[in-house]
């Protein structure tokens, strides 16, 4: 071993360090609030995950998870082309990925992970919203044997938005990968924008009331919910302090109206993606008990 090393360096060790590196906390504060969160059970979830309300890191192994969803994706695809089956995944004008967003509330929006046209279950030249998930053994098991919606409201949730606002896209084609056996399920269904539509209700209330914390799903972290999707059990359930940054910061005054306005009352300020991330010293918290149903 080489003598100028830490007994506690391993290859192992530098790898996930390295990996942690290119991932750093504030790469989880997301500047939209996205399609894929307003499915959640919790408005108080939203309500911190979009004030950038906790600092935490992904673990390596969460990470390397997250990098086989996007692997399996782009496996699929490839799959699907080989079967003779159209898949679009980028906007032709941007070149970066089809992205859809709530006329008049910019803020609320969502990249799909493409639109396929050509699968024999669909009627003759339909376009579908494709979404592809990469899951568990027991997750999965979950998902055949329940269905979508049952399984997964957030899923269900998130392929509706994404429909309702994609200007026409009526049916979707939902399929996910089973980790351990590669196993494929998939499902397709059509569009309730009713699902949508109360899914939006929802995140417009809660930007409406940016000062005041909505009520949260359970008073108690063990709570399964809290315990297994939610990174921000330290502040809603155990008082610890918020991250210091603009969107958790008093003085913010957001405008949601077409295109996000991030305005600054204390110092009388725009401030961009980067500037919120920095914060300065004027930071006063957000006031506001964060209640519990």
């Amino acid at each position: 071993m080489n003598p100028l090393l830490d007994e506690t360096d391993t290859t192992e060790k530098w790898m996930n360090d390295a990996m942690q590196t290119q991932h750093p906390p504030e790469s989880n504060w997301r500047g939209h609030g996205g399609f894929s969160a307003l499915g959640s059970e919790c408005m108080m979830q939203l309500w911190l995950d979009w004030h950038w309300a906790s600092t935490y890191q992904h673990p390596a192994k969460l990470l390397r998870k997250f990098d086989r969803g996007h692997t399996d994706e782009e496996r699929l695809k490839q799959y699907m082309r080989y079967a003779g089956i159209e898949v679009v995944d980028t906007d032709a004008a941007t070149g970066k990925q089809i992205r859809f967003s709530v006329p008049g509330v910019k803020f609320l929006s969502g990249s799909i992970d493409g639109a396929i046209r050509g699968m024999p279950e669909l009627p003759e030249d339909t376009w579908a919203l494709w979404e592809c998930k990469s899951m568990g053994p027991s997750t999965f098991k979950q998902l055949q044997k329940h269905g979508l919606e049952k399984a997964n409201y957030k899923y269900w949730t998130q392929c509706h938005l994404y429909m309702h606002h994609s200007g026409g896209l009526r049916h979707c084609v939902f399929m996910a990968v089973n980790c351990d056996t590669q196993e494929l399920y998939v499902e397709i269904f059509e569009l309730d924008s009713e699902v949508a539509v109360d899914a939006v209700d929802i995140g417009k209330r809660i930007l409406e009331r940016w000062d005041v914390p909505p009520p949260k799903v359970a008073q108690n972290e063990a709570f399964f919910i809290c315990k297994s999707f939610c990174s921000h059990k330290a502040v809603c359930h155990r008082g610890e302090p918020y991250a210091v940054n603009c969107r958790t910061c008093r003085f913010m005054k957001p405008d949601f109206e077409e295109e996000p306005d991030w305005h600054c009352r204390k110092h009388g300020v725009e401030l961009n993606h980067d500037g919120q991330v920095e914060g300065c010293d004027s930071w006063e918290p957000i006031t506001g008990k964060l209640n519990v149903l």
